[in-house]
């Protein structure tokens, strides 16, 4: 595996702030590579980074969007109240709020210690709430079980 590249530098006057490393690949149509930076066979977790290209698909539907809908698509969330209430309240613009059943998950529970992860499985457990780790693969067993048990009541 090659090591990553320098794909970008942040200046600031005369100074060099900071040196942007990584992979980067483009693809034709077909999947072909077309041109690469770095490893184009790397396996990597782009996480929060492709959140833009995620929303691209939302933007170009032509649906009405405030710049707030379009900020909140393209961006990671701790589900704190106020992403949650915006979600619900878009959900509730669409006509969607009630009829919709809505899981809520809890993720990256793999990064907190042991005690923590516990009470925060039992505020799970009590709020009706599926913590998981995608990293571990932890409580996915209970999320896969319940979206099964959503899609058999339709």
């Amino acid at each position: 595996m090659s090591s990553a590249v320098e794909l970008a530098q942040i200046w600031r006057g005369d100074i060099m702030e900071s040196v942007h490393s990584g992979h980067a690949v483009i693809c034709d149509g077909a999947g072909e590579i077309v041109e690469a930076w770095g490893d184009p066979e790397i396996v990597m977790l782009p996480r929060s980074s492709c959140k833009m290209i995620q929303a691209l698909p939302l933007v170009e539907s032509g649906a009405e969007l405030t710049e707030a809908q379009v900020a909140f698509a393209c961006a990671s969330h701790s589900g704190a109240a106020v992403h949650t209430e915006m979600a619900a309240a878009w959900l509730a613009d669409l006509g969607l709020s009630e009829d919709v059943p809505v899981l809520e998950v809890w993720n990256k529970i793999d990064l907190f210690d042991e005690e923590t992860r516990e009470a925060i499985e039992r505020r799970a457990e009590r709020d009706g709430c599926f913590p998981i780790s995608a990293v571990t693969g932890q409580g996915l067993d209970l999320l896969l079980r319940a979206i099964e048990a959503g899609l058999e009541q339709e």
